[in-house]
This record gives C-alpha cells, sequence and structure tokens, in this order.
C-alpha cells in the first residue's frame, strides 16, 4: 500500500492493488496542476466519459483503459510507470496549457515568423539597392 497527498483534492490517498490505475491517473493529473476536465481536455475526452476511468476498479461503467492509456502515451507519460509505478512518470517534461495558454503561445510563434520575413525582406531590398 502507498499513500500519496493529493494536492488537488487536499486529501491522503491510498493506493491498493485494486485502485492503483486510477490512483496513478490521479498522480498524473496532479502533477500537471490540472483537474478532471483540463485532463479530460488535453487527452480530447469528453469529461464525462474521463471522469469514469477515475471511478474504482470493476465499476460497471467504466470505459476502455487500452484507450486512456494509449492517450496517456502520446502526451508523454511513460508506460513502465504507468503499469509498475517505477521509473520517471513522464518521458519529457510537460505541464498542461489552457486554451488561452496555447493560443498566446501559437501567436508568439506565428509574430517571430512574421518578424523573421520582415527582416529577410528589408535585407533583400538592400541588396537591390546595391
Amino acid at each position: 500500500m502507498i499513500v500519496f497527498f493529493d494536492h488537488y483534492n487536499k486529501s491522503f490517498m491510498t493506493i491498493t492493488k485494486n485502485n492503483i490505475m486510477e490512483n496513478r491517473l490521479r498522480m498524473v493529473m496532479e502533477r500537471m496542476g490540472c483537474n478532471q476536465t483540463e485532463m479530460a481536455d488535453m487527452l480530447g475526452m469528453q469529461a464525462q466519459n474521463f471522469s469514469k476511468h477515475l471511478l474504482p476498479e470493476g465499476s460497471p461503467n467504466k470505459r476502455d483503459p487500452e484507450n486512456l492509456v494509449s492517450r496517456l502515451i502520446k502526451i508523454g507519460v511513460s508506460l513502465d510507470w504507468l503499469y509498475t509505478g517505477k521509473g520517471e512518470m513522464f518521458l519529457k517534461d510537460i505541464r498542461y496549457k489552457s486554451a488561452s495558454e496555447a493560443k498566446i503561445e501559437r501567436a508568439g510563434q506565428l509574430l517571430m515568423e512574421a518578424v523573421q520575413l520582415i527582416m529577410e525582406e528589408i535585407e533583400e531590398k538592400k541588396r537591390e539597392k546595391e
């Protein structure tokens, strides 16, 4: 049995053999600093369907766990850690980005690309004058 503090729910959680996947999923959410709705969004799932994965193992409303695992792997969760608890949780350092953060980041990238194109055009015009 493993005990950890769930900062999102402000409580201690006990991981037992029966609820290990649900608890690892909660640990991923904790590390990423996101709630159920945000995590569902990141995984491309409806929040209602995602929340069923947080129900106790054997729940009649449980969804396809293989689908969830494949989605977790796509966002960088280590398969080894997910099944064994050994090694690093993430294959790379990731953090949840809200839709607005992602838009701001993309706008910044586009702005930098535009500036680069303008600078290249200015340089080309200078060469033409010479």
